[in-house]
């Protein structure tokens, strides 16, 4: 039986996680969803399907404070020396015939600091489980199913699946990302967790090749700019702050001394990209200006969150934007999440097809 959904989000975020899950799942008025660091619960009145709940009513992409997204198949609370935690997990996967077999399993816990004191106990706890699965004949590489165990703590967890075309593929919805030792500043890990996670596979591979060019708008010291040169993408960096000179010695690299959120480029170009720390309604009169001006093919850049009702401030940014593309018969992709390289912030990408061609 399938009783809740269980969402991972950024500790301090539960909020705007659980109002984005609020309108998908329509909670009534004497309902709540329960919020707890770094993670919601939403009580499911009816068990769906597996397959038709992520193949019709859940699109794990559409939502930008979940990192994932898993369908809750029971809880286990355990008793302090408890020694065996598997046979009990076996014993709800048991009792879901519909659920088989699983390409793969994740023992996680929340992005706290104390959900971090179980990080190696989930590592062990993973190894023993996997041989279990094994051996009950519970594994396939072939499966669509990956089995979730979330330890709240060692003595509590949930127990849920996701499916492979509808979940985040990393373990805790978090890419592991490696600074590299050459790059200007850490926020280079921003665009390069942006790609990964808004560009589909498909979009990556058409969208950043070799020899494209690109506008970075509040480039200095030229950590986004980086992620450009190292595709050999040409990058046109605009700050008047200075630019790191070690990227300056790139033949890929150019810098303008100019104030980003007034600069527009003379000749159209493929990628425009924006980390400039301002409010999200002058960042999105950016972007429409480089869209009315047809001046970019495809968008990704940062909106900073207010403290307070960051969720209606989203939701007024997208709006103002979408109002022009329909508006003005735009075939466009709209897609944003809470990165974990962000902060108080969320990143966006935007396509826009019908402008796709560069001269």
């Amino acid at each position: 039986m399938i009783h809740f959904f269980l969402g991972y989000c950024r500790a301090g975020f539960e909020k705007e996680c659980a109002q984005e899950l609020n309108s998908l799942f329509s909670i009534p008025k004497d309902e709540k969803i329960l919020q707890y660091p770094g993670y919601v619960i939403v009580p499911l009145k009816e068990d769906p399907s597996i397959h038709d709940f992520f193949s019709k009513k859940y699109l794990f992409s559409n939502h930008i404070f979940l990192r994932q997204g898993v369908l809750g198949l029971g809880e286990l609370s355990f008793q302090e020396n408890v020694k065996d935690r598997v046979r009990p997990i076996l014993g709800i996967l048991d009792k879901n015939p519909y659920i088989n077999d699983f390409y793969d399993v994740f023992c996680e816990f929340p992005d706290t600091n104390d959900g971090k004191e179980w990080s190696a106990f989930c590592q062990s706890f993973t190894n023993a489980l996997r041989g279990q699965l094994k051996t009950n004949q519970k594994w396939n590489e072939n499966s669509k199913t990956r089995l979730h165990i979330f330890f709240e703590n060692k003595s509590h967890c949930y127990v849920g699946v996701t499916i492979k075309e509808n979940s985040s593929k990393h373990f805790m919805g978090i890419p592991r990302l490696k600074l590299p030792k050459d790059a200007p500043s850490r926020s280079t890990l921003k665009l390069e967790e942006a790609f990964l996670t808004l560009l589909t596979a498909e979009e990556y591979e058409k969208y950043l090749v070799s020899e494209m060019n690109a506008v970075d708008l509040g480039a200095s010291p030229g950590g986004w700019t980086y992620q450009f040169v190292k595709r050999q993408i040409h990058v046109l960096a605009v700050d008047n702050g200075n630019m790191d000179s070690n990227l300056l010695k790139s033949e890929y690299v150019s810098h303008q001394k100019a104030d980003g959120l007034k600069f527009l480029p003379k000749n159209k170009v493929h990628w425009m990209v924006c980390d400039i720390v301002e409010k999200p309604s002058r960042i999105i009169d950016v972007v429409l200006s480089w869209i009315k001006n047809q001046k970019a093919c495809y968008f990704i850049f940062n909106l900073k969150l207010p403290m307070k009702k960051r969720y209606e401030e989203i939701q007024l940014s997208f709006q103002k934007i979408e109002n022009y593309l329909i508006q003005n018969h735009f075939k466009y992709t709209l897609r944003a999440k809470q990165l974990y390289f962000d902060r108080e912030e969320i990143t966006v990408f935007l396509d826009l097809y019908q402008f796709s061609k560069v001269r």
